[in-house]
């Protein structure tokens, strides 16, 4: 661990201006990005495209739940994805998307100078380079570059809010509506895109109160004008679309809240209820207080991602151990700088935005403004109990090592395919009256929405039972002025036989299927390996061997989407649906690269 540590010190940091990395580092994210491939992420599928489509082209007017629940966020996030994916090459907007997220690294070094800015140590700004890129490699920025979930763009607008701060800590009396109104506002436009933040904004008001060198007055006073700004900004991002639930649902966050906002659909939060108490989360106060090591040993308790961490069980174990010397042993604690008050807004930061997080969603990837701080926090921590080279040494030991894990496999992305322009490509059928013609979505979850924003916009779609007693609602939308029904619903495609394909072109490009010899190692790893398809040797071909599909995956794809097309006409009957199922059709589409088949089914009146 020491041999590498010099090793990246030498190579790496010898830098005088580490300014060049400012432009530097978030190309580098741009480039990952993009040979990760396309973002295909199971919310872009099923809502992030679809609601920048409906709110751009006012089809909120004449579909409904065709995202689900999620389709009633607030759709102005998902606007400069939509209209890039729309606009350019997929290629250049995954570049684009991930060079933006790179400026989280300009954030976190600017953070982390400002707090050292009195720190006394031999290489100092090695120290900062060095926190500010691990900060980069924490589990969850990497498994959201380059996406559409939004976790990392809006990290950028805390991470802001945060520096903005610091910059201005010993100005914040002078100047308190310009430095803490442009903060509070930036994090407040923030948590209107997505509410998520709010748990933020929460932390920057709370560590200015208990933080800010003053007087209680004066602190509140602070605390107080931040949030002025902070509902100020939330009201530019969310406002309007507030108000539009409000209207419509008598909620302004509808679904969410529904326990706080009863309406004629719920009487509970279906997002609380349905994920963070039965699935996601804490479920007793004992697994509440141990839920860094909770999360970090099983990932699935806290999202549905591969993320692997061991910082958050590290900087619990230092805070314990800073509360013990302070109040138990009676110890004092180092001084880390002249300004050691900087220093506890950011604890406080930290420790108020990752408890809010628990409380109320305990989902890992909205962690991102707290997490990319972790080293620098952790680095704060030890050296509140060890001597800086001592600390640092430790430090520097602990954090490769939770670099190591990350990048050894502690992450998981949230998906990708090849890329395609366009993105999205649908063999569609001729509608004659797209103005009158209303297709249903028979499934409750399934991600049909991004199919939809290949469709005319003027054809109106409709979820089924996606709200409880939606009956009359849905009665209600057949009266209205339409006149063709249609079903619509994803047939099977084994995808397999793709996979198969791009293996076989990329084993022969490396003359990996051209002799006995070579077909016999490429057999004997994939049995290792255990990938799915196995080596057929023939003679005649230009290839010796070639890669099939394992006979357990040679499917009847005919005979599975007929039994498909005949549990969807079962189940529709229970809503008085009837399809002509002799007039289905089984139709092509592709998102990227990957290959899709839906039905297309007339219904008799």
């Amino acid at each position: 661990m020491g041999f590498l540590t010099k090793q990246i010190e030498a190579k790496f940091f010898y830098l005088k201006n580490h300014r060049v990395l400012f432009l530097f580092i978030p190309i580098l994210f741009g480039f990952w990005s993009y040979l990760l491939g396309q973002d295909r992420n199971a919310d872009l599928f099923n809502y992030h495209l679809y609601n920048a489509f409906a709110f751009l082209n006012n089809k909120d007017q004449i579909d409904f739940g065709v995202a689900g629940l999620q389709g009633f966020f607030n759709p102005l996030i998902d606007i400069p994805y939509y209209l890039l994916i729309n606009s350019l090459k997929p290629q250049w907007v995954a570049f684009i998307m991930g060079t933006i997220n790179g400026l989280i690294f300009i954030l976190i070094y600017k953070i982390i100078e400002t707090c050292l800015s009195n720190f006394k140590a031999k290489l100092k700004k090695n120290i900062i380079l060095f926190l500010a890129i691990a900060g980069c490699l924490t589990p969850n920025f990497l498994a959201g570059l380059g996406n559409s979930m939004g976790d990392n763009v809006t990290a950028l607008f805390g991470l802001s809010s945060v520096l903005i701060i610091l910059l201005n800590w010993k100005r914040l009396d002078q100047n308190r509506y310009l430095s803490l109104g442009i903060a509070g506002l930036i994090i407040g436009l923030a948590t209107g895109l997505k509410l998520t933040n709010a748990a933020y904004a929460l932390a920057l008001c709370l560590g200015l109160f208990f933080c800010y060198p003053s007087t209680y007055k004066n602190k509140l006073k602070l605390s107080f004008i931040f949030g002025v700004f902070v509902l100020l900004g939330i009201s530019i991002t969310g406002g309007f679309w507030y108000l539009k639930m409000w209207h419509l649902y008598q909620n302004p966050f509808f679904p969410s809240l529904s326990n706080i906002f009863p309406n004629e659909y719920f009487t509970q939060d279906p997002f609380y209820a349905g994920h963070t108490t039965k699935t996601f989360g804490p479920k007793t106060i004992v697994e509440f207080f141990l839920w860094p090591f909770i999360s970090t040993i099983d990932y699935h308790r806290s999202g549905r991602g591969l993320i692997h961490q061991i910082l958050w069980p590290l900087i619990y174990c230092s805070l314990m151990y800073i509360t013990y010397l302070k109040y138990a042993a009676k110890k004092k604690l180092n001084n880390i700088s002249a300004d050691d008050t900087k220093i506890n807004f950011i604890l406080t930061f930290i420790l108020i935005g990752y408890v809010s997080h628990v409380l109320v969603f305990s989902i890992q990837r909205y962690n991102v403004t707290t997490e990319v701080l972790t080293p620098f926090v952790l680095f704060l921590c030890i050296l509140k109990f060890k001597p800086i080279e001592d600390g640092w040494a430790l430090s520097k030991k602990l954090i490769i090592a939770n670099i190591l894990i990350v990048l050894l496999g502690g992450f998981g992305t949230w998906g990708h395919t090849g890329f395609k322009s366009p993105l999205i490509n649908a063999n569609l059928p001729h509608i004659k009256n797209p103005e009158k013609t209303v297709v249903i979505i028979p499934e409750r979850n399934s991600p049909a929405s991004w199919l939809v924003t290949a469709f005319p916009k003027e054809v109106s779609f409709y979820r089924l039972n996606l709200l409880p007693n939606s009956e009359n609602h849905f009665k209600s939308f057949l009266s209205k002025e339409r006149r063709e029904i249609y079903v619509i619903f994803y047939g099977f495609y084994n995808w397999r036989i793709d996979n198969i394909k791009k293996w076989n072109e990329i084993l022969d490009r490396a003359h990996l299927l051209r002799s006995h010899k070579s077909c016999e190692l490429t057999e004997d790893f994939i049995k290792k390996v255990h990938f799915r398809g196995k080596i057929i040797f023939n003679e005649t071909q230009k290839n010796k061997c070639l890669l099939a599909l394992r006979d357990d995956d040679n499917i009847n794809s005919e005979e599975l989407n007929n039994s498909i097309l005949n549990n969807y006409q079962l189940l529709l009957m229970k809503d008085n649906i009837k399809i002509n199922k002799n007039l289905c059709e089984l139709r092509s589409a592709t998102f990227g690269n990957k290959n899709w088949r839906y039905f297309w089914c007339p219904t008799i009146k």
